[in-house]
């Protein structure tokens, strides 16, 4: 039974006048828990109430079970924090900053050890401003574990990393969860990468809770009335599809790819027609999968019903 690592219950805020948070509810276990939604959905809000920068104007929530309007000093102590853009002195080495950094939590980690667990080790003795993007953002990482938490909270962690550096970013994130049982609140808009990482998730628009569940669930769900169409002639396919009866609407994704929505109940029909349609015309197609299932997609479908 996964243990309570944070309880929001109704929170309302507002900004002159407009409702950021609208009556939002969310409840999540220990683990690596992705929270999703388009900007300005009330996302980086939301994380600021639960750190204790801004309060709520009514409403409540609870972080390690610490409240966080009476005892946001105990949940600081509990928790560490990587900021989508972290600020560093770049002129002293991650070494020395890490040795700061844990005196200054009164923390018996070993800053050895931190870099080591981040694959910073090569690093230590290098000036922080010669440090890559990537880099910086695993010194980051080293830093938010510098007073033993037992909840990290990541505000878009890789999102201005490249692909190889967002992999061993993601990758270190999860063996942190499997090895030291670290729990992470992670708000990110790189579904494929909360899709890798996350047991749970949340999505978030304009303040209030749409969805929650397990990632394998959601993505059930959410693409079951989903079929993928591989061909050389998008366009062609989607003019040809739309005509079939219990299609409900298409879209090209890239060059050699389109998703079709059918009625549930008609999805085994509809892909024999659809194969049919597509011969006849002789438009080109390598393939129907019903195998869509992506976090990104469910994201697409949620938006749209919601």
């Amino acid at each position: 039974m996964k243990l309570s690592v944070i309880e929001v219950h109704d929170l309302h805020k507002s900004f002159n006048g407009v409702q950021a948070l609208n009556g939002f509810n969310l409840e999540i276990g220990d683990g690596v828990f992705g929270l999703i939604g388009p900007n300005g959905a009330g996302k980086t809000t939301l994380l600021r109430i639960l750190l204790g920068l801004i309060t709520p104007d009514s409403g409540n929530a609870r972080v390690l079970g610490y409240d966080i309007l009476d005892q946001s000093l105990e949940i600081r102590q509990n928790i560490g924090i990587l900021h989508e853009r972290t600020a560093f002195p770049e002129q002293t080495t991650p070494i020395h900053y890490l040795r700061n950094t844990v005196r200054l939590y009164g923390s018996d980690k070993d800053p050895e050890q931190l870099l080591a667990s981040v694959n910073l080790t090569k690093q230590k003795n290098q000036k922080i401003e010669g440090l890559s993007a990537g880099m910086k953002q695993r010194l980051g990482l080293a830093q938010s574990l510098a007073g033993n938490p037992r909840l990290i909270i990541l505000d878009e962690p890789t999102s201005n990393l490249d692909v190889a550096s967002r992999d061993e970013v993601v990758d270190i994130i999860f063996n942190l969860y499997t090895t030291e049982g670290i729990s992470f609140f992670v708000a990110s808009h790189i579904l494929s990468e909360l899709e890798r990482i996350c047991h749970d998730v949340s999505f978030i628009n304009e303040g209030v809770l749409l969805e929650q569940g397990s990632v394998r669930d959601i993505i059930a769900t959410y693409t079951s009335n989903l079929l993928k169409i591989s061909t050389t002639e998008p366009t062609l396919v989607s003019e040809y599809v739309t005509r079939i009866p219990g299609i409900v609407g298409t879209r090209t994704t890239g060059a050699s790819q389109v998703v079709v929505r059918v009625e549930p109940s008609r999805k085994a029909e509809s892909k024999k027609q659809i194969q049919e349609v597509l011969r006849n015309y002789n438009v080109p197609f390598y393939g129907i999968s019903e195998d869509v299932g992506s976090l990104e997609d469910a994201f697409r479908e949620i938006m749209r019903v919601r």
